[in-house]
């Protein structure tokens, strides 16, 4: 139990802390993509949600 909870507290922190800059590189045409479509009401509001708060994320995440 104590292992699993360190996995998940790193990973966690692993991804509040840093960046890969390649991850960011590789999902940025993707992301604007993607923000363009909800711009342009292209999804369901179904989609869109989950979505608009991924982008939010990878925005924050990667300084896009």
């Amino acid at each position: 139990m104590k292992n699993l909870i360190l996995v998940a507290l790193l990973g966690v922190t692993g991804c509040a802390i840093s960046t890969n800059a390649g991850i960011c590189e590789a999902l940025e045409r993707q992301t604007k993509d993607t923000k363009s479509a909800l711009l342009n009401n292209d999804v369901s509001d179904r989609v869109g949600e989950p979505t608009t708060d991924l982008i939010v994320g990878l925005y924050a995440a990667c300084k896009y």
